[in-house]
Parts: C-alpha cells; structure tokens; sequence
C-alpha cells in the first residue's frame, strides 16, 4: 500500500494554490487508502471484525431404553366353556340304586311322571312301539327296577295270565294292594300301585292316560275303580321274589291280541273326565 504525507503550504504561496494542492494531495491519499479499506471492512483504523462466539456445549444424550421381552400372546383356542345351568338338560329325580324291587320300582315310576307321545296323540312312545302303551310303560318300568323275568306285554289280559303263571297274581280290588303292584282295570287298562294310605286308599301312576302322558291318579278307594281308570279293578300282579324271581319267563306262551283288542285297550286315553283329576 502506498503512502501519504501532509505537506503544509510554503510561507507566502497564494490561499488559492494552497486549497488546490491540499485538494489534489487528499485526492491521491483516498486513491492510495481504498485496498486497504476494503480489506478492513471499511474501517480505516485496521479493526479486525469480531470473533464468531464458541457453540455451547451439548448435554449428552441419554442412552435409548433397553429393549423389553415381548409378552407372551395369549393363544387363540381358548379352553371350551363350561356349561352353563342354562345349557343342561332338565333334572330327573334320582333312583335309588339300593333298596328293595318294590321302592325301586316306585321311585322309577315316578322319575317318568310326565313322559309324552311324541309327537302328541300318536301313541308313540320311548316304552315300545306306537301302539296303546299303557302296559308297555308298566313292564319297562318292572323291567328297569330289576324284574328280569317280565318282558314287554303291550296287552293288558297278558299281563293277568303272567302273573297266574308266576304266582302273583291277587284278584279282587281289595286284596292286598302294595306300591309297586300292577294295578288291572277289568284288562283295559294298567297303571303302578304308588302309595297304600293306611285308610286303604290308593293313588297309582299309569301310561297312556287322559293327557297322552304318564300321570298319576287318586288317591281314591280301590272299589271305586272307576275314579282312577276305564273301568273297576279286578285285581293286582304283584313283583316276583326268590325263587319267583329266579324262574324263566314263560311270556312266549301268553296270549297274543289281535289289532282290534289293541285298539280296545286303554279307552281312558281321551276322557276328559279322567283327564281332569291327572298330576
């Protein structure tokens, strides 16, 4: 860069030189002075320009979370529900296992109290074919209870014979009824001897009834027969026992109805009178 001095005006030089010179001499110093302006920002007294300020320091970050285990999904086959008192099939009353054939064969009785055909009024039933079944319901429940020596006797003057065969058989509607018994109405009709009130009135529990079902009737006096079937009583088949028991059924031999002694059978099933007295 080059330079520049201040000359003063010589003793006795015009006022007029002296401004020109003067003028001509700043002239030549700005000429000389403008690098080193520009390098200096513009500023003539050579400043260097301020210093960037440090960046502050940064916090460390935080180290990221450990990675957790992942949980187990449960798995989609879930265990079956139980079921609900909704979902069960409605109770039968228990039977006893123990005891003798006749409680046996009471309580069995009363385990089907309401029983239906199905579908209704066709006589079709879980006790046999659809045929009358009031012997058929008698005989199962018998057979159930531990009296192996009865088969199926669908008619009701069959069972009569059975029990002449095997030596049980009490005629007369006051001879000795006791629950459990056959209970014959005059070979129409047949139904279980339930209870024996000490008065000797009965109620019994029969098939094929007035309401299509098993049902129970009476109480009522034996020799009012009528009250409780189609007809009076004409006697009772009692359950073997012992050597009774023991002995071969013999029903082979019994006789056989034809179709219109069955459809005779069990009159009963639509009297409305009949019908009303059933529980």
């Amino acid at each position: 860069m080059g330079t520049c001095s201040l000359r003063v005006a010589r003793y006795g030089q015009s006022p007029r030189s002296a401004v020109l010179a003067t003028a001509g001499w700043l002239a030549a110093c700005l000429v000389l002075a403008a690098p080193a302006l520009a390098d200096t920002g513009g500023t003539t007294g050579g400043t260097a320009p301020p210093a960037t300020p440090a960046p502050k320091p940064q916090r460390p970050k935080p180290p990221p979370p450990e990675p957790q285990p992942a949980k187990p999904q449960p798995s989609k086959t879930q265990p079956a529900k139980p079921r609900t008192p909704i979902d069960k099939p409605p109770a039968t009353p228990p039977v006893p296992v123990s005891g003798d054939v006749r409680t046996r064969i009471v309580a069995l009785a009363q385990s089907q109290l309401g029983q239906r055909e199905s579908p209704p009024g066709s006589n079709c039933t879980k006790f046999g074919p659809c045929e009358a079944w009031c012997a058929d319901f008698a005989t199962w429940v018998w057979r159930q209870a531990g009296v192996s020596a009865i088969g199926r006797i669908a008619w009701v003057p069959a069972l009569v014979q059975w029990g002449k065969q095997h030596g049980t058989w009490k005629a007369g509607s006051d001879n000795n009824p006791k629950p459990g018994d056959l209970v014959i109405f005059s070979g129409l009709h047949v139904g279980i001897v339930e209870t024996v009130r000490a008065s000797g009135m009965i109620t019994i529990i029969a098939g094929n009834t007035g309401t299509e079902n098993v049902a129970r009737r009476g109480p009522s006096s034996p020799d009012r027969g009528t009250t409780m079937g189609p007809a009076a009583i004409s006697g009772y088949v009692s359950p073997p026992s012992g050597s009774r028991q023991a002995r071969a059924s013999t029903t082979s031999a019994l006789p056989q109805p034809t179709a219109a002694q069955m459809a005779a059978q069990d009159p009963q099933d639509h009297d409305p009178r009949l019908a009303a007295q059933e529980r």
